[in-house]
């Protein structure tokens, strides 16, 4: 079974090679051990809480891109020999424009480590010289624990031992389940078409709307609690750093609805 769910991830990340790890973090790990560079840049907002401190570890110094609400800007500069480690879906709530962010860093001569936890099954996971991913808890293949590392390079990596079963199954249901999810997305920008939505014209599994006072806030936290959203409050980097609520859907199940 393993086999065939390294299979499916080749389709789903367009690339030559898979492997598995125990943990998105050390997927992380190994893509930065795999790289040469002079610096990780990271999006200042939108990317994941670890990737300061797995930069420390992996021992490269890193800085940070001014991004919009976590989207790479067009015009962003890359640094020849630098690393860029970024999260295809910004937040989980905006997918990069990762064909365009991968020119630039070709032609910048900057590698590209693309974080597509949020992103996979659709095509911005299968842009970069490294896709990485987790397989945790709310992720859009929620195996609870593992990830994944692939890449056009050969990865003299070991697999770690995950339940190969379980993951078939949740690989085999991915569309499904991102179906359900992004047309609840839909719903809810539906339904809060009056507020501020951050991206709205973005596909994303969270849905982040901006309030600039405590009446809009309230309003926005009712219509969560009447549907039974979860959410978080923002600033929060690994979403937006600004007053925002996150409604994260991906924590949704359709057998919850």
């Amino acid at each position: 079974m393993k086999g065939r769910c390294r299979e499916l991830l080749k389709g789903l990340t367009g690339k030559m090679y898979v492997r598995f790890t125990p943990r998105g973090a050390k997927a992380i790990k190994a893509a930065l051990s795999l790289c040469s560079g002079s610096k990780v840049l990271l999006q200042d907002m939108g990317g994941w809480m670890s990737y300061p401190k797995d930069c420390e570890k992996a021992g490269f110094a890193f800085d940070y891109i001014k991004t919009d609400d976590g989207l790479i800007p067009s015009d962003a500069k890359f640094p020849t020999g630098s690393i860029l480690l970024i999260t295809s879906s910004a937040g989980y709530m905006a997918l990069q424009d990762m064909e365009h962010i991968s020119e630039r860093c070709k032609t910048a001569g900057c590698t590209l480590i693309n974080d597509a936890s949020g992103s996979i099954g659709e095509k911005e996971a299968t842009v970069g010289d490294f896709i990485i991913g987790s397989f945790g808890k709310w992720k859009p293949i929620d195996l609870g624990k593992g990830g994944f590392i692939a890449s056009d390079h050969d990865l003299e990596i070991e697999d770690s031992e995950l339940d190969f079963d379980l993951l078939f199954e949740k690989l085999s249901g991915l569309k499904d389940r991102l179906d359900f999810l992004y047309g609840l997305a839909s719903k809810v920008k539906a339904d809060l078409k009056e507020h501020d939505i951050i991206h709205r014209d973005r596909k994303g599994t969270v849905v982040c709307v901006a309030f600039d006072s405590d009446e809009t806030k309230d309003k926005i936290l009712k219509y969560c609690e009447k549907n039974d959203y979860g959410y978080t409050i923002c600033p929060r980097n690994i979403r937006v750093e600004r007053d925002a609520v996150s409604i994260e859907l991906k924590r949704i199940s359709a057998q919850q609805i």
